[in-house]
């Protein structure tokens, strides 16, 4: 009878060239790089979500205060309403133009760490998400005119002037 030939190691020569279960063994080595990836990716896609909403509603107030003569609070209100769904918390922010200014700014920031699908390091997902729309006015007091240099229709110039008027009220107290 022929038995097995030791090996300095200890192990028998048919053990080495035993190759069942290295597939097993190479699967529960890459199982969890694989999930870790798939989350990753699934995370990554909640960010964004997360963030086109915010740009969406940012937009629909910096439009709606622009164009609608709706108030500060108003427009605030609006981006509120588009993201209550979400179950976040936002720091919406509308800056209204000055004097000089034609532009309206919304911003909205979130933690990032609440919109996060699974952290369970904690620390490892921080920072905020924001976004910021900036929209110019429209404005109620431009005149356009048209001027036509030789009477035909293809050489008539239209030019708009615009005075730019303050949509929001100064208070003074004595």
């Amino acid at each position: 009878m022929q038995t097995a030939r030791q090996t300095p190691f200890g192990h028998t020569k048919g053990f080495l060239r035993d190759r069942r279960g290295g597939v097993a063994v190479e699967f529960a080595i890459l199982i969890p790089v694989l999930i870790t990836m798939l989350f990753g990716i699934i995370q990554y896609g909640n960010i964004l979500y997360i963030r086109q909403l915010m740009t969406q509603a940012a937009a629909e107030a910096a439009r709606s205060y622009a164009f609608d003569s709706t108030t500060a609070a108003n427009a605030e209100q609006l981006a509120d309403d588009r993201l209550v769904s979400t179950g976040l918390t936002y720091a919406i922010t509308l800056t209204e133009p000055g004097a000089d200014e034609t532009n309206v700014k919304v911003e909205i920031t979130t933690p990032m760490n609440e919109a996060a699908l699974v952290n369970v390091l904690g620390g490892v997902i921080s920072g905020n998400i924001e976004v910021s729309v900036v929209l110019r006015m429209e404005s109620a007091d431009c005149v356009t005119t048209s001027t036509t240099s030789t009477g035909s229709a293809s050489d008539t110039e239209l030019s708009t002037d615009c005075t730019m008027t303050s949509s929001t009220t100064a208070t003074t107290t004595p």
